[in-house]
């Protein structure tokens, strides 16, 4: 399960006016069993035992119900992949945003049909960076110096300060997200500058 936040649009969107109180509890409650991509175990038990584990007057006949409504409406569909049962959430970059942790994360679920790896969280670090927000900026740094053990992926020295740097240069159209970043000492970082790797490696 994981934790989620419910934006207030939820209550005013009009795709939900037709949903019994039900099927809207238990749609906000799928979006803490799925993934970053939306996708979850479909079972009425699953959800009964996620959802609603100590509730006693609601049967997983009745989960079964609020599944099956949710599914004609168009709020969830079902796909197998090598054999197994899934549901994924229908547009469900409308219904949650994606967070640097989750990203980080990733999952070891199937991709749902049609996915389109979301960019949009990067452009949002971005943003705020731009905005003079760096809360987003520090903590995906901190992200990136982990992930390479505190270490230069130019020359491996361990030398503070360390730098978090854009491998292909914003300069140069490079994006802000994990795999256009790495860990880099002050001596290189300042070297490369707005080059290219290739580029900077050639001259020296």
């Amino acid at each position: 399960m994981r934790t989620r936040i419910i934006r207030h649009e939820y209550f005013r969107d009009v795709r939900t006016d037709g949903l019994s109180i039900g099927a809207r509890l238990t749609f906000v409650g799928i979006w803490c069993m799925a993934d970053l991509r939306g996708v979850f175990r479909p079972y009425a038990a699953d959800v009964a035992a996620n959802v609603y584990p100590n509730d006693m007057a609601t049967t997983v006949l009745e989960i079964e119900g609020f599944l099956t409504e949710l599914r004609k409406a168009d709020f969830i569909r079902s796909f197998t992949e090598r054999g197994v049962n899934w549901g994924y959430i229908v547009d469900w970059l409308d219904w949650h945003a994606i967070g640097i942790q989750e990203v980080i994360s990733g999952s070891s679920r199937p991709t749902p049909p049609g996915w389109i790896e979301p960019t949009n969280w990067a452009r949002w670090i971005e943003k705020n960076e731009r905005r003079g927000g760096q809360n987003e900026w520090r903590q995906l740094r901190l992200l990136v110096l982990r992930r390479d053990n505190y270490t230069c992926t130019y020359c491996g020295s361990q030398r503070e300060p360390l730098h978090c740097d854009h491998i292909i240069p914003v300069a140069r159209n490079g994006i802000t997200e994990l795999s256009n970043l790495t860990t880099a000492c002050a001596a290189c970082n300042i070297s490369k500058g707005a080059k290219l790797v290739s580029e900077w490696r050639s001259h020296g």
